[in-house]
């Protein structure tokens, strides 16, 4: 056993830089290179969505050196310090975030294995009792450094991140089909909106988020999901983490789950009974609720004016979320836009639990493989059963 910060083949650690680092006219509001924080940073796979903040060709040309590629791995250095990715070539051009920092490896093979090597769950309980900070964990190179880890000679980290990034290669594809049918799903509800506008609570019911008490809050699967606020969102649905055995404020399956904290107005969409806390609402639509959810998602705008409010984060409360005005599909070709969303919905609903099952088994594969217990052929026969 020897730590992180001793691999022969760990070039760099280097962390995002600061905010006063990059100038105002060097972010992009069209069209620039996304900027990974730890909001775009989850479990193995970057996300990239419409609030990413983005930078111009100029930052990149004056800040070469943040630039992300597939030798590098991100970490995320705030808050959910467990999280990280490698850096995949199909993301395109990335530029790490002063909420980043990015491992830099000796190879594109190097950097998968290595990014595999962290989603254990080990690795990330070791992030999370080593990180700095109470109120707010944050995570630096130095603590990074002092990950143990478990050397490999470069043709087992070569096998075991071929076997392993089959089952991310699947992922990959799934999580695509998902973004697509999104897309489309947001923009055939854009397009089908009239020039009128409702107060929100005329057209759903708005339950206001509670959150239980610490000690019936556990992550052994006891009681029901809890989501406190976005930490755990998704592309469409949180990933379970925490649950409550008592709960207090419930979310039913269908419900838009709507942030109210920073960000205000993220947006997933509850697949099952689910306990709510305070940085979050439960949307119950009256009626076509596929097709309201999209319309929340695609009216993130309408929140504007509330992310500056708040004492420390920006914040909306009940009152301010029952009478937001949200745009209205026009009544005749409503039925047809729920029918077309809801098949499309579905389709990416399906592709994303596929993830989860394939996720499952990544995770379940990777402490056996690290430690021996079962051969890459094992671990080989096991993928091409799911993929």
């Amino acid at each position: 056993m020897t730590t992180l910060g001793e691999v022969p083949e760990l070039r760099a650690v280097q962390t995002g830089p600061f905010g006063t680092q990059l100038k105002a006219n060097e972010y992009a509001s069209d069209g620039g290179v996304p900027l990974v924080s730890v909001g775009e940073i989850r479990a193995g796979a970057v996300q990239i969505n419409d609030s990413t903040p983005r930078v111009s060709a100029a930052t990149i040309e004056r800040l070469p050196r943040f630039t992300l590629t597939s030798h590098d791995v991100v970490v995320a250095r705030k808050g959910g310090v467990e999280r990280s990715s490698w850096i995949s070539p199909e993301y395109g051009p990335l530029f790490l975030g002063s909420d980043g920092i990015a491992l830099r490896f000796e190879s594109e093979v190097d950097a998968r294995f290595w990014g595999l090597y962290l989603q254990q769950r080990s690795c990330k309980s070791w992030l999370l009792q080593h990180a700095a900070g109470s109120t707010m964990l944050s995570m630096n190179g130095e603590i990074l450094r002092r990950l143990p880890v478990v050397l490999f000679d470069a043709s087992e980290r070569k096998r075991l991140a071929e076997v392993l990034g089959a089952l991310d290669d699947k992922i990959a594809a799934n999580r695509r089909v998902a973004e697509l049918a999104v897309s489309l799903s947001e923009g055939i509800v854009s397009g089908a909106f009239s020039s009128q506008s409702l107060p929100l609570e005329e057209r759903a019911q708005v339950v206001m988020g509670s959150s239980p008490k610490g000690e019936y809050l556990n992550e052994d699967g006891g009681g029901v999901t809890f989501f406190q606020g976005v930490r755990d969102f998704g592309l469409l649905s949180p990933t379970r983490r925490v649950f409550a055995t008592q709960p207090v404020r419930m979310a039913q399956a269908g419900d838009v789950l709507f942030a109210v904290r920073a960000p205000v107005g993220e947006v997933n969409v509850a697949i099952e009974p689910t306990c709510i806390g305070r940085g979050l609402a439960a949307l119950r639509a009256y009626e076509n609720p596929v097709s309201f959810f999209y319309t929340v998602r695609a009216s993130s705008h309408a929140w504007n004016e509330f992310q500056g409010t708040g004492t420390v984060f920006a914040s909306v409360n009940g009152k301010e979320v029952r009478q937001t005005r949200l745009p209205v599909i026009d009544r005749a070709a409503a039925p047809e836009v729920e029918e077309r969303v809801s098949a499309m919905h579905v389709r990416a609903l399906g592709a994303l639990a596929e993830n989860e099952a394939l996720a499952k088994t990544r995770d379940e594969l990777l402490p056996l493989l690290m430690s021996g217990r079962i051969t890459v052929r094992d671990a080989q026969k096991r993928v091409e059963g799911v993929v």
